[in-house]
């Protein structure tokens, strides 16, 4: 299929509560089709749902994210978090002329509105090329790094996020495009981004959710 959303859930229950109410809100904007990755016998209607063997020798939930990330189901592939709500329509992203399209990080803290110079993971666009898998491939080597004791685990930003960044500031062939701060807002940001086009975060205020 050329264009899709991907949503990757395994682990704990809260996963696939909130990966319901993410296509649900998803539904009211678009009908693209969604590939949820998944280690459970779960079902959404309408969804395709694969299921992941995690019992192999990288079995760590990091790791295991990067691997599949890797494996996108569609040419133009949405992938996003589980702890998500959509406002628009995310298949008005969809462009040739990157490999990845991906939004700033919030910081939690003072003055949010002053983005990190890293990205967040948790919603982003990409076309499968050679490029974005050599972008994974150098994030899964980065991850090996760390197992193995050469990298350090940074104080904040761990998890697929600090590798895939770890990445993209090594990565000398790969066209990124920065999206709108609207297409992923933190808590954070929820008083500062008057029209949200996606909400990230575990806990969703109630005016979003009518």
């Amino acid at each position: 299929m050329s264009e899709g959303i991907f949503y990757i859930a395994y682990g704990e229950s809260h996963y696939f509560r909130e990966i319901k109410r993410s296509v649900e809100s998803l539904r009211k904007h678009c009908d693209l089709p969604i590939a949820i990755f998944t280690d459970k016998n779960f079902q959404i209607d309408g969804c395709m749902s694969f299921l992941v063997e995690t019992n192999s020798k990288y079995n760590d939930k990091f790791r295991l994210k990067l691997e599949l990330l890797k494996e996108l189901p569609f040419k133009q592939t949405v992938y996003v978090d589980t702890d998500t709500l959509f406002l628009d329509d995310p298949s008005k992203l969809f462009e040739n002329n990157y490999d990845i399209a991906i939004c700033r990080e919030t910081r939690f803290g003072n003055n949010p509105e002053v983005l990190a110079s890293w990205f967040n993971t948790g919603f982003f666009i990409a076309n499968r090329n050679k490029r974005y898998e050599n972008l994974i491939d150098k994030a899964l080597f980065y991850w090996d790094e760390f197992d193995a004791g050469r990298l350090e685990r940074p104080e904040s930003s761990f998890a697929d996020q600090f590798f895939i960044n770890h990445a993209i500031t090594r990565d000398l062939d790969l066209t990124l495009q920065v999206l709108p701060q609207k297409w992923n807002v933190r808590q954070p940001l929820l008083n500062v981004i008057e029209q949200p086009s996606l909400i990230h975060c575990h806990k969703i205020p109630e005016q979003y959710l009518t």
